[in-house]
């Protein structure tokens, strides 16, 4: 069978949009690793205790954004395409205002809240209230100012130039732990992390601006350009986003309290080792996949269905490619990984990471098609099966954990996941009118072979090699991920569009910079 030819400049936005989200991962990832330490060991574990309360206000403030930013990044991608600049004025301005009233209204509750929070709720020591307000209050302001650079970074997104976007990321994640790492040996503790928050912030937000004033001169920042139906708009498409952002906020929180109110507090323990080691990963192939939401939303506005279509069939191959090792190794090392990274005893942790890998292996399977009904205008899919992932999950968790227990628990989770990553292929399948079977089976009758000769190869050495360093464990990662490589390559997974491709990212041969790219 042969894809419809996919354009040239489209493949280019999409690959330096991922890598650049990749970057910004790995960036995010390696500077929380090496500043949390630091940061605990400085301020000692009350006041970082203290510090990490400040995420409930940034939690509720950022709930404010009502999806408005996410559906702001489909209709600029949209108008952009059809080379309409002042639909671009409108939406944006209208956003810019409807962010600015929500950002203050919660800013304003926030701050009327923060004293009853801090003596009724955190029940923090009377000694650090007037600290504790300080830093509230000034991370309040902080995220208020956060939720309206939204706004230009949605933008950025729809204009489908997220490298710029994950570019000045990366420049306030440097910053940000370049000042803490100053604040903090100047002695200036939480104030002082809380006033250079406040000022990166103001910092970025500025050159924000002149990014933008740059790169979109057309753009006119004034009232005149709100416009109520633009509201109407942003409000109907964001409250898909908003529904799902409330499933996922739900969900964790209640496993830790059913967790701590049926079995014991052993068990959060067990719960949260598993989800701090699966999150990233979870992150990792939302950053591979999010280029796909703008491009959807352009392929949808100019008409071109069959090129939407053969970009599903490749983003779904790639993920696969990628998805099927990492995750396959989480499984495999799950208890020695957790063995060297905690310690021993924490066998139903591995457990955990390793059903619910199995499931989120399914869900990275299904995000390349929930990102491309959101750009095509079908957000309500998408929340469809959030939904049905979040009532299977509740539901399951409050009937099981008394009868099963912990385990119960983790497999209805693990099911809500799978189901919902299902559901949301059989909804797409129906939408775009692709039978299941072209995108997949492909996948699966050529994964089989590759994928078993090195899960095979690393049994067998789990099974003679205990117990495991650090060092051994490493080795044993990059020997799977090598081998099966070499078996993808040699059993032919990839096709002559793949190898061009590779080619070409790898400066084997001149980057085009117009035609096409076809594929097999």
């Amino acid at each position: 069978m042969q894809d419809q030819t996919l354009p040239w400049p489209l493949v280019q936005k999409i690959l330096r949009n991922t890598f650049s989200s990749v970057g910004r991962f790995a960036l995010l990832a390696l500077l929380a690793f090496l500043v949390t330490p630091y940061v605990l060991h400085q301020l000692g574990p009350v006041q970082f205790g203290v510090w990490a309360l400040t995420g409930v206000f940034i939690t509720i403030i950022r709930l404010a954004d009502f999806g408005i930013a996410r559906a702001l990044v489909k209709f600029v991608a949209e108008w952009n395409a059809r080379r309409q600049p002042v639909r671009i004025n409108e939406s944006v301005n209208t956003a810019l205002l409807l962010l600015i009233a929500l950002g203050l209204i919660v800013c304003l509750l926030c701050l009327g809240l923060q004293g009853w929070l801090i003596e009724r709720v955190f029940r923090l020591p009377e000694a650090l209230w007037p600290e504790a307000r300080f830093i509230f209050t000034t991370i309040i302001v902080v995220a208020a100012l956060e939720l309206i650079l939204g706004v230009f970074q949605a933008l950025l997104d729809g204009l489908q130039r997220m490298d710029v976007n994950n570019g000045l990321a990366m420049l306030n994640q440097s910053l940000s732990a370049v000042a803490t790492v100053i604040v903090l040996v100047a002695g200036y503790g939480l104030r002082g992390l809380a006033m250079r928050s406040l000022f990166i912030t103001m910092f970025i937000g500025t050159l924000y601006l002149l990014v933008i004033r740059h790169m979109q001169p057309d753009l006119v920042i004034h009232p005149r350009y709100f416009r109520l139906e633009r509201a109407r708009a942003l409000f109907g498409f964001g409250m898909n986003f908003q529904v799902m952002n409330l499933v996922v906020l739900v969900i964790e929180p209640l496993n830790k309290i059913l967790l701590s109110r049926f079995l014991s507090l052993e068990f959060v323990t067990y719960y949260e080792i598993a989800n701090r080691l699966l999150s990233p990963l979870i992150s990792l192939f939302q950053a591979l996949a999010k280029a796909l939401y703008p491009a959807a939303s352009e392929l949808g506005a100019t008409h071109r269905h069959e090129v939407m279509a053969a970009l599903h069939r490749r983003s779904v191959r790639y993920l696969a490619f990628v998805a099927w090792p990492i995750y396959s190794l989480v499984i495999l090392l799950a208890e020695p990984l957790i063995t060297l990274w905690i310690g021993p005893g924490y066998t139903a942790s591995a457990t955990a990471l390793q059903l619910l890998a199995a499931a989120w292996l399914v869900s990275a399977l299904a995000t390349p098609a929930a990102l491309i009904v959101q750009g095509i205008g079908m957000p309500h899919l998408a929340m469809l099966t959030s939904v049905v992932t979040g009532t299977v999950s509740v539901i399951g968790s409050l009937a099981l954990v008394t009868i099963v227990g912990f385990y119960g628990l983790i497999g209805v989770n693990a099911l809500g996941v799978a189901g919902g990553a299902i559901l949301m292929l059989w909804l797409f399948h129906r939408v775009v009118a692709i039978p299941q079977s072209e995108v997949f089976r492909p996948i699966f009758t050529r994964a089989l072979p590759w994928i078993i000769i090195p899960t095979l190869s690393t049994v067998v050495l789990l099974r003679f090699y205990r117990p495991l360093n650090l060092w051994m464990l490493i080795l044993i990662g990059l020997g799977y991920l090598a081998l099966y490589g070499v078996c993808a390559w040699r059993l032919g997974f990839f096709d002559t569009a793949d190898r061009q491709l590779m080619a070409q990212l790898l400066w084997l041969l001149p980057l085009r910079r117009e035609g096409t790219w076809t594929s097999q």
